[in-house]
């Protein structure tokens, strides 16, 4: 794949060492159905969230447990099971670690976000499990604006300029993150691309993201010196 495909179906994925990707394997798993409008975010953040246990930890990648997109919530059950059962099929794997911090990221009211006239949004058309696919599903989950054709990874954000989305090197909780080529361990052609859970006093930010750690696997890392990334907003 030379040029940069501005279609649904875009790949990215991590290259560190030991870490499976889904390169050069043809993605035939179906799309999850996301109905929107393509004016606009549909979605709104919910007004209240359940309380959950505090103090989680802002370093790690894992790689086990279970994802539903049943809703906008984890749904935790799952990530009991010892087999998955045929409902399982096409769910991603999370660990609870993992599970609580999602659970536990809400947008601040002052957050700049993007509002722009058309989001660019028909509905998921990334490949099920790639970092791209993530990074769709879990703007929905935040009630943020996302687009449905910003290509590979490396190119989200020039994609997403285009739109009239915000983009910037300052990031915030909810916003895109977008690696380029080789940055931070993105793959070397497709680049990659994350949600920020959390930003710290220290300049660092907590990520999730997908096939990091294997295909449809959504994991969590934190970076140093978020400044050098670009940022959807």
């Amino acid at each position: 794949m030379g040029a940069v495909l501005l279609a649904g179906a875009a790949t990215c994925a991590l290259t560190m060492p030991g870490t499976p990707t889904a390169l050069g394997v043809p993605d035939r798993s179906p799309t999850p159905a996301v109905t929107r409008s393509v004016d606009g975010p549909t979605v709104s953040r919910a007004s209240t969230r359940e309380a959950l246990a505090d103090g989680v930890a802002s370093v790690s990648v894992d790689s086990t447990g279970t994802w539903t997109m049943s809703n906008d919530r984890i749904d935790v059950d799952r990530l009991t099971r010892t087999a998955p059962g045929p409902a399982d099929l096409h769910h991603a794997k999370s660990t609870q670690q993992t599970v609580d911090l999602l659970n536990t990221t809400d947008v601040p009211a002052d957050t700049s976000t993007s509002t722009p006239a058309a989001t660019g949004d028909s509905g998921n058309a990334y490949p099920w499990g790639q970092c791209t696919w993530w990074a769709y599903v879990r703007r929905h989950q935040l009630g943020l604006p996302v687009g449905s054709y910003f290509g590979n990874g490396q190119a989200w954000a020039a994609s997403a300029a285009r739109l009239g989305y915000s983009v910037s090197h300052q990031p915030t909780v909810g916003a895109i993150i977008v690696f380029q080529p080789g940055q931070a361990g993105a793959d070397l052609t497709y680049g990659h691309v994350a949600i920020v859970e959390q930003t710290h006093a220290d300049g660092s930010i907590t990520i999730s993201e997908s096939n990091a750690q294997g295909l449809g696997v959504i994991s969590n890392r934190t970076l140093t010196d978020a400044t050098q990334y670009t940022y959807i907003h």
